[in-house]
């Protein structure tokens, strides 16, 4: 993606009385609401940093399109939490002509979803950099989670990481 520096890792959790306006909710919360969410797999082009923040939306790009890796989830039921994570490597030097990755995962239970985030990222560590004394890595974890509050009621969670934001025009 020309142009892009750095990606952002949001998280925000919701309670609803179906999953869509849970996950509205989440999505308002982690402040990436006002988007149509354009999910992308895993890769990090070279030389973009990655941290976790606050997205700020351009007023001027609302209903446009907002490009991310996405994990979510959900719960209905009472006492049982909706957890989600995306977890990352990526060469330090953004001199580097190697691209980063994005693990995420999502489930019920915050130990088993950190689990799978971090066995993939080790897992992929070995075939991605195998000469990781010639790089050093970065990497990072991000999870948010939100309990279920009772019969009728959704909960959800999710973590993006946010690529890039634009308008429609030149479609």
């Amino acid at each position: 993606m020309r142009g892009l520096k750095e990606i952002i890792v949001v998280k925000g959790s919701g309670i609803g009385s179906t999953e869509l306006s849970a996950f509205d909710a989440a999505l308002r919360d982690a402040g990436i609401h006002d988007h149509n969410l354009i999910t992308l797999s895993s890769i990090i082009p070279p030389g973009v940093s990655v941290r976790e923040g606050v997205f700020s939306g351009k007023k001027k790009l609302m209903g446009g399109r907002l490009y991310v890796v996405l994990s979510r989830a959900f719960s209905n039921k009472p006492g049982v939490s909706a957890v989600a994570a995306i977890g990352w490597l990526r060469p330090e030097s953004r001199k580097s002509d190697s691209c980063g990755i994005f693990m995420e995962s999502a489930g019920n239970s915050e130990r088993k979803v950190v689990d799978d985030v971090r066995s993939s990222l080790l897992s992929v560590r070995a075939t991605r950099f195998p000469k990781s004394t010639d790089v050093t890595i970065e990497g990072g974890l991000c999870t948010c989670s939100q309990e279920c509050s009772g019969k009728g009621t959704v909960a959800c969670a999710v973590v993006a990481a946010v690529y890039k934001e634009s308008g429609w025009a030149g479609i």
